[in-house]
């Protein structure tokens, strides 16, 4: 950029007089040249494929940022950290692919995110630990051929990881309620 641009806007950035008058000129020139300007926009929105792309693309992430704001309290900023953490990749099942944000819906508390088959398999188990284990005990008793060496290591694991949380899980609430008293 040229010495005059920066000069410019150094001088929008630091002189609130000088930014207000711009800021005035602008909503007259708008205001002036309205129909104009958004005749200019219409007809480059049909001629142009890549202003058009961009200008729907802003569109569509501007509403997830709504969205998720509205639905679940989080920035789109936010989602996109927990995405990072997660590599990308679903809490539950590691697959890398469209994530939705998982979260209870008693309490409105924000879990993670996770793919759709797996954020509608819990909800259909009604958020509850004890109806999934139930059905991960169904689903070893009723298919032991289809468990392979590695899904039997993987299912091990699993267990050894919910028994751990499990039990910080209890600790933490005996703590809190020995606090209490």
């Amino acid at each position: 950029m040229s010495k005059h641009v920066d000069r410019r806007k150094q001088r929008y950035a630091e002189d609130a007089a000088y930014r207000e008058r711009q800021k005035a000129a602008s909503r007259a020139y708008y205001h002036a040249n309205k129909q104009e300007i958004a005749a200019r926009k219409q007809h480059r929105l049909a001629t142009d494929p890549d202003y058009r792309s961009r200008v729907q693309m802003v569109g569509r992430e501007r509403r997830r940022g709504y969205d998720l704001k509205y639905y679940y309290g989080l920035s789109l900023q936010e989602y996109k950290a927990m995405s990072a953490r997660q590599k990308g990749a679903c809490a539950i099942c590691k697959v890398r692919s469209k994530l939705a944000v998982d979260h209870c819906h008693r309490t409105d508390v924000v879990g993670g995110l996770l793919c759709q088959g797996c954020n509608s398999g819990i909800a259909f188990f009604g958020d509850s630990p004890a109806t999934i284990l139930i059905g991960a005990t169904y689903l070893i008793q009723t298919r032991p051929q289809a468990l392979g060496a590695a899904k039997l290591a993987r299912t091990r694991r699993a267990l050894r990881r919910f028994i751990k949380v499990f039990e910080q899980t209890i600790a933490a609430r005996r703590s809190k309620g020995t606090a209490r008293r």
